[in-house]
């Protein structure tokens, strides 16, 4: 029994062990999941310290367990075991859409390699996911001694990935591959883009982060045109930063339309479906559309299009159809299509041969189908619908090609197909590479290094990282802020995207590239017990160089072969990424920021790296707290005074006006109505704003009397923000209601509430600065003219030996106070205005002239701040 045999009618051990040892996957030693034996080099005694060695054997043991609890899992440790393993110098590995078939660019390279090499030196390995046997292309070559198939996420398709010396896809590969340093990945792609790529396309974000993070992994990347390059590297960020080539020689599958004999038509396509050699031929090729559970409808809907182009046609005609992949395995069901449907695992640049006219819709098969010089027909009956949600590159009525937006209209032009142009513009800016030798052009390049035309998208400057976190309107700020040097500004961003984060991403400067985190940190047996002993153990001698190793391959998977000057770990405290960024990043400078909130908490960080946080070469904030860390490396930053982070517009409301912190569009405005303000209050020129967000009973009342036997001016407008009923039974009981005391409810967000009053003349912000962690943001938009009085009940601020311009204000005068109790309010308002200085030193007793030199930093200069 053959091998081929072997693999299609069995998945036993053993037939897939013979599968590897003809692929040469298991030469140095087998590995398996769960409880089957690994042959494994494990040292017992691999530290000095023996307690290191306790908990590394521990780990190792526990692997299994872990193992077994998830797929994903499985995956990224095998393909980190084979990773181990030596580079197969002579063997090629080729995928297309995820194993879905055996055709694309891959397959039009796989022709050219296998003319080629007429001493079959290569090993050909194609991924895929379904059974070999029921697929007509697998079959034509299922006969090479040279070549396997292997399925998709198997042992041998993991291992290859890890071993093959030439990798060849026409999408991605998943998030644990990252090239090694002797592999040459060629990404083919798939198509001149119609409609948008990468972070222009519509819907959620960060949709296209494995195929960037793949982008930057390809040694190669295979563009048709210009056009086609450009889209490919500006929508998903690695323009400036790519670091291998642009290979603009077209696409090696539109050469099959030129190179496909009639021995193609007799053994394979005339097998396939019913095709007449008198007769010229319509091919139908429309994208998919619909949902899952409509096929039904759909099918329908294709059949009454199919056959008003057959009663359309001239009798010399016949029809034949290609649909997308996934309606395929419903229509080939349907014995209403049979004869005419060509199977998906085809190559429709091979049919395209035989085909005298396409008519497609919105697919990029017409670029494709350029090249052939014959007519083309855009069948688009759903127009406006199809186009509603999908945002094009292309704009559809500036096409020479005729668009047909109705049956009538098909019919009429079908009648006539004999006389159809073939002449199109689009020829000039889309095909004007593909003269038929693309696939040779590429292959003599990459194996014999001839020369080829290239684009070069990338540039001198040096790479600065910064990983986000979760993104607030003050970090955009600040790395905004770095968008002025000139360097490459990338940000590290976490896989998922609140709607919060959506509006902070929209206010990032167009330069600044993002990458969102996919998968993570690739291991085998051994580096897994290491990792689990590095995350679980202070800074240890020993374990430096494997945590370097470790994290150091997080970024190479994410970055390919990028450097960085710099990096900046915006996450605060978060244990991981300071790990990440101390190890993964040995010699680049290295800072870290800390908000408010990191501050406060900063005693309840992991043990396990506080002795890392001393060694990065600058640990920044915006808050002055940051010196209460007693930490030698700690940097205040500069905060102008004029970031805005709301931006206001006024609606009308059942007759009454309102503010609403988002652009005035009544389809959004209904679901904000909880965040309305009457706008009275917002424009009042004489408004004091009492903020009240945890006081309530007791509290509550001992503050409002104090407010209004003391500070309260009946004259002036009013905001009472916090418990509603409560002030509202106060005003009432104690006769204080007045028009013009507006009170809001807690339903509405506090830093709504802050933002929307920064022209008031006094905030009384009496929510507790130890809990507080949004009060600085605040800071960075209020008015010069606005006084804010800070609570501070808790003596946060004792942390740091006084009181002055506690929040980024570049002086005291501009009117920021935090004070310890509420009877200090008074003797401050007296005199509020006058001299503030003086204010804080006789009421206060605080010495602002030592203050004076607050050594603050400008974040985009620390740059150029020396490691020493």
């Amino acid at each position: 029994m053959g091998l081929k045999e072997d693999f299609r009618n069995g998945t036993t051990l053993e037939q897939r062990l013979k599968l590897k040892a003809k692929l040469g996957l298991n030469i140095d030693t087998e590995y398996k999941f769960g409880n089957k034996s690994k042959n494994i080099n494990n040292s017992n005694n691999m530290f000095l310290d023996n307690d290191l060695n306790v908990s590394y054997n521990k780990f190792y043991k526990n692997f299994d367990a872990e193992v077994n609890k998830r797929k994903s899992f499985q995956y990224k440790t095998s393909y980190g075991h084979f990773r181990e393993m030596p580079i197969i110098e002579n063997m090629i590995m080729y995928e297309t859409f995820h194993g879905n078939s055996m055709t694309d660019n891959p397959f039009a390279l796989f022709l050219e390699i296998v003319k080629q090499d007429v001493e079959k030196k290569y090993i050909h390995v194609w991924v895929l996911s379904h059974k070999p046997e029921e697929d007509i292309q697998v079959q034509r070559f299922i006969e090479m001694e040279n070549l396997y198939f292997v399925d998709l996420y198997s042992d041998e398709y993991l291992s290859a990935i890890a071993r093959a010396k030439f990798l060849i896809n026409n999408t991605s590969f998943p998030p644990y591959f990252f090239r090694r340093e002797e592999q040459i990945y060629i990404n083919t792609w798939h198509g001149t883009p119609l409609k948008t790529l990468g972070k222009d396309m519509a819907g959620s974000y960060g949709q296209h982060k494995n195929l960037a993070r793949n982008f930057l992994q390809a040694t190669h990347i295979l563009s048709p045109n210009r056009f086609t390059g450009e889209k490919i590297i500006y929508s998903h960020d690695i323009d400036g930063v790519y670091q291998g080539e642009i290979i603009e020689e077209g696409y090696p599958r539109i050469d099959l339309a030129q190179s496909t004999t009639t021995k193609y038509l007799d053994d394979v396509l005339m097998k396939d479906v019913k095709f007449d050699k008198n007769k010229k031929t319509i091919l139908y090729a429309p994208t998919w559309r619909g949902e899952v559970d409509s096929v039904g409808n759909i099918n329908d809907e294709l059949l009454e299009k199919v056959l008003i182009m057959k009663n359309s046609l001239p009798d010399n005609y016949q029809i034949l159809l290609k649909v997308h992949p996934l309606l395929y395995k419903y229509v080939k069901n349907d014995n209403r299509f049979e004869n005419i449907v060509i199977s998906d695992y085809l190559d429709i640049n091979e049919i395209s041969a035989f085909i005298d006219v396409l008519i497609t819709d919105y697919s990029s098969a017409f670029i494709d189908f350029l090249a052939t010089k014959k007519p083309i027909i855009l069948f688009q009956y759903d127009q406006e619908q199809y186009l509603a949600d999908r945002g094009v590159y292309i704009s559809l009525d500036k096409l020479s090609i005729p668009i047909i937006t109705s049956d009538e209209e098909l019919e009429v032009l079908l009648r006539d197909v004999d006389n159809l142009t073939s002449e199109y513009i689009e020829f000039d800016e889309f095909a004007y590479t593909q003269v038929g030798n693309s696939s040779e052009k590429i292959i003599n390049h990459i194996f014999a290094n001839q020369k080829v035309v290239t684009v070069d998208y990338s540039n001198s400057l040096k790479n600065i990282l910064v990983w986000t976190g979760k993104l607030t309107n003050e970090k955009v700020y600040q790395i905004n802020k770095l968008s002025v040097l000139n360097k490459n500004i990338l940000l590290w961003h976490p896989a998922k995207v609140s709607v919060e984060e959506e509006e902070c991403i929209k206010g990032l400067k167009r330069n600044i590239k993002i990458f969102y985190n996919v998968g993570e940190i690739v291991f085998d047996q051994k580096n897994y017990a290491l990792y689990t002993l590095i995350r679980k153990n202070e800074v240890h001698q020993e374990l430096i160089t494997d945590a370097q190793q470790i994290f150091s391959s997080n970024v190479r998977r994410m970055f390919g072969s990028l450097h960085f000057e710099t990096v900046i770990d915006f996450d605060g405290i978060s244990d991981f990424w300071i790990q990440q960024f101390y190890y993964g990043f040995p010699e680049a400078k290295k800072i870290l920021y800390l908000s408010l909130s990191d501050i406060n908490k900063f005693e309840t960080i992991n043990k396990n790296v506080t002795k890392l946080i001393p060694m990065f070469n600058n640990v920044v904030s915006t808050n002055v707290l940051i010196r209460s860390l007693k930490l030698e490396n700690t940097i205040k930053l500069e905060i102008d005074n004029d970031l805005n982070d709301y931006s206001f517009s006024e609606v009308n409301i059942d007759g009454k006006k309102y503010i609403v912190n988002i652009p005035s569009n009544d389809a959004i405005v209904t679901n904000f109505k909880s965040e309305l303000v009457d706008s009275k209050f917002v424009k009042s020129q004489k408004l004091s704003v009492l903020i009240l967000e945890h006081n309530r009973d007791k509290n509550l009342v001992s503050i409002l009397d104090k407010y209004f036997s003391e500070v309260d001016n009946e004259k002036d407008d009013l905001v009472i923000y916090g418990d509603e009923n409560q002030i509202i039974n106060y005003l009432h009981d104690n006769r204080l209601y007045r028009s013009n005391i507006l009170v809001l409810s807690k339903k509405i967000d506090i830093n709504i509430v802050r933002a929307m009053f920064t022209n008031a003349k006094i905030i009384f912000d009496l929510v507790n600065l130890k809990y507080d962690n949004n009060f600085e943001d605040f800071t960075h938009s209020i008015s010069q003219n606005t006084k804010i009085i800070k609570y501070d009940s808790s003596n946060v601020l004792k942390k740091y030996d006084g009181l002055y311009n506690t929040f980024g204000f570049n002086s005291i005068d501009e009117g920021i106070f935090t004070i310890k109790e509420f009877k200090h309010y008074l003797s401050l308002l007296n005199i509020l205005g006058n001299d503030y200085i003086n204010v804080l030193d006789s009421e206060f007793k605080f010495n602002t002239n030592k203050l004076a030199d607050n050594n603050s930093a400008n974040i985009n200069n620390l740059m150029d701040i020396s490691r020493s």
